[in-house]
């Protein structure tokens, strides 16, 4: 990282960038702001790299990266197509829901990203995490809520959840809703959920020809009764895999199946 000031008013740098330059921190430049540091900076030539201003600092980030530290500036990341890794840098709240588009990140760095979504009447929207497209990742992060949905919603193929707690929900923290044909895939890595009412995790194939499959790897902690169901075989045609689920056994419940701790 590169560290720019110049501490009187009639006094500038200018940095000048040529070549090709990379920065292996978050952050690659910033300039001190504020009444201590009071010249001006002008940074050229630093291609792919965009400046914004977070806690009274200029900062340049790369540009398919971006540093969020409440729900507007995560919502903007979300809707600029450059933006590729969505970094939490505080604790969110969202009362609106969550929709990373293709090939997105979200990197919660630890932090919680909580989503208290109220829908109007009758509505059948994914109200928490909507992951509607493919090649999404979620890791290291929580999630909470308090609306009436499933705290993460999963539609779209090879998505991705490492090191994410999911927490809370009134129905199942995790729900995996293929309403199309062909397989979709889902990666679980180091995933602990507790306290959702329905299961931790719920896997919907609605059509015949649907496959999921779930892909478990690491140590994943799932506290609830039923770990992980299957939804009703007669309503829902489609078929599924789970593989690398370890410590939890599979039971015939009408016509679901139940994942349950290995007692």
């Amino acid at each position: 990282m590169t560290k720019k000031y110049h501490e009187k008013a009639d006094s500038k740098v200018i940095a000048n960038f040529s070549g090709n330059n990379t920065f292996g921190e978050d952050v690659a430049v910033y300039s001190e702001k504020g009444t201590k540091y009071a010249g001006t900076y002008e940074v050229k030539g630093l291609e792919n790299f965009v400046q914004t201003e977070i806690a009274s600092q200029d900062k340049w980030i790369y540009e398919t990266k971006a540093l969020v530290s409440n729900a507007d500036e995560l919502s903007k990341a979300l809707a600029n197509e450059k933006v590729k890794t969505n970094k939490l840098t505080a604790n969110i709240t969202s009362t609106t829901p969550v929709a990373p588009k293709v090939g997105v990140t979200i990197d919660g760095a630890g932090k919680t990203l909580a989503v208290h979504t109220v829908s109007p009447e009758g509505n059948n929207t994914a109200d928490g995490v909507f992951i509607q497209e493919k090649d999404v990742t979620l890791i290291n992060i929580t999630i909470t809520g308090t609306h009436d949905d499933n705290l993460v919603e999963i539609y779209g193929d090879n998505a991705t959840l490492d090191n994410v707690t999911v927490t809370g929900s009134k129905k199942a923290g995790i729900y995996v809703n293929h309403n199309g044909v062909g397989d979709i895939t889902v990666n679980f890595k180091d995933v602990h959920t507790d306290a959702n009412v329905w299961a931790g995790i719920g896997l919907i194939a609605q059509k015949e020809e649907a496959t999921i499959i779930a892909n478990f790897s690491g140590e994943n902690k799932l506290d609830e009764e039923v770990a992980l169901y299957t939804d009703d075989k007669m309503l829902y045609l489609g078929d599924y895999k789970v593989n690398g689920l370890k410590g939890y056994e599979v039971k015939r419940v009408g016509q679901q199946y139940h994942w349950k701790k290995t007692k």
